[in-house]
């Protein structure tokens, strides 16, 4: 072990004397000028005595995650990446490698000891997300089970996270579609209701949920001698996931689908005879906008 902090102290010291120039700007949720620094000579596998290199780069959010320009004396190249984390580790290989061919004077040589060595890697800052955040949607629906027909609805949401888990209060408002009985009569259906789901999110831009939700089923007859009008209650509980796909600083695109088993619902009846009651299973499906604190 002595010999191994011996190695260690020598690669070291050959690390100090490369001269990087670097001037890094970048959003405050990427590494700092000094990690990255720290970055960059570890990836210089093979030192040299003396390097000249000054080298700029600018880190700037795109639509598709973060965008870094690279800019030396020679070129300017440009690296991207949806992790600001993984194009900083990127940067610096690049920075390295650059480094390296700029280097003024040959490699020293050092004995090799057949010794096991431990490197020790320069720590870099993990930035992590904030514990809290919050936002809203607005989404279209489609389905089966909330009206007689396949359905649309409208949808309005907040909704607030900590960490991984969230909890969301929604509602929706279903159009009318009518359950037919012959010679041009029926009864038209529709659903006003409020949904609480609580979640969580396995991945980075995955989430799923459990569902419960409370509203009003309203029935109208259509081509009857007497019009007539009625509603019921409707509670149903069930679950769905869904993905989050990033459009821009605090805008994202979301698609998702639901399962719910109706635990009560009205029947609607026109002279004793039941016109339409929901089935037992209801699903629908997601498209929306959702704009987030953060």
């Amino acid at each position: 072990m002595r010999w191994s902090f011996v190695w260690l102290g020598i690669t070291v010291a050959r690390l100090a004397r490369a001269d990087v120039q670097l001037a890094w700007h970048a959003p405050a949720a990427c590494p700092d000028g000094a990690a990255m620094r720290a970055a960059i000579l570890q990836h210089v596998e093979d030192p040299v005595d003396q390097i000249e290199l000054a080298v700029t780069v600018e880190v700037v959010v795109a639509p598709e995650g973060f965008v870094a320009h690279v800019t030396t004396a020679d070129e300017t190249r440009e690296l991207a990446s949806a992790s600001c984390s993984e194009l900083a580790e990127a940067v610096a290989v690049v920075v390295a490698r650059a480094a390296v061919d700029r280097h003024v004077a040959p490699p020293v040589t050092v004995p090799v000891i057949a010794v096991p060595v431990v490197r020790v890697a320069a720590p870099v800052p993990i930035v992590r997300p904030a514990a809290w955040n919050a936002g809203v949607r607005v989404a279209a629906l489609a389905g089966n089970g909330f009206s007689p027909e396949l359905g649309v609805a409208g949808e309005v949401a907040a909704w607030v996270s900590y960490h991984r888990f969230d909890v969301e209060l929604g509602g929706s408002r279903w159009a009318a579609t009518t359950a037919d009985v012959g010679s041009n009569a029926g009864v038209e259906v529709g659903l006003s209701a409020l949904a609480l789901r609580l979640g969580w999110a396995p991945a980075e831009r995955v989430r799923a949920w459990v569902v419960g939700e409370l509203g009003a089923q309203h029935g109208t007859g259509v081509g009857f001698s007497g019009s007539s009008e009625g509603s019921g209650r409707w509670v149903a509980a069930g679950g769905g996931a869904g993905l989050v796909w990033p459009l821009a600083p605090h805008v994202a695109a979301v698609a998702a689908g639901e399962l719910e088993v109706a635990i009560e619902r009205t029947d609607f009846a026109v002279s004793g005879m039941t016109v339409y009651e929901a089935p037992r299973l209801a699903e629908r499906v997601r498209l929306g906008v959702e704009l987030r604190w953060r």
